[in-house]
């Protein structure tokens, strides 16, 4: 689904009513939580899983974030984050890319890729 399709107008336009009905704040985040992930594994399923993985790391560091009473304590949480996010596998055109140089132009040592490459 992508965001210029009449699908992703028709999805949209459903959470949004679905939000603005009188529910409880618990049930609209929970809402636009099955959203996100409906929207997302509408794209590529697959990917459903690391955004699971995300979505409990982050859960469960904030869990703690906020339970430590220690500045490093909680600067350790918050760092476990965002590595366990940053360190998940690369999804974009650097992945699929053959050429490095292609995706990365400016990267110290990338050798130019032949035309075959491109």
């Amino acid at each position: 689904m992508v965001f210029n399709s009449l699908t992703f107008v028709v999805f949209f336009a459903c959470v949004l009513l679905l939000h603005s009905l009188p529910f409880s704040w618990h049930t609209r985040k929970v809402n636009l939580l099955l959203a996100s992930y409906l929207f997302y594994t509408a794209w590529n399923p697959p990917f459903i899983l690391l955004l699971w993985i995300s979505t409990v790391v982050d859960w469960f560091a904030a869990q703690q974030l906020v339970r430590a009473e220690r500045a490093s304590a909680r600067r350790a949480w918050m760092l476990l984050s965002v590595v366990a996010n940053l360190g998940m596998p690369p999804t974009g055109p650097a992945k699929r890319s053959p050429c490095p140089s292609a995706t990365f132009p400016r990267s110290r040592g990338a050798r130019s890729c032949s035309p075959a490459w491109r």
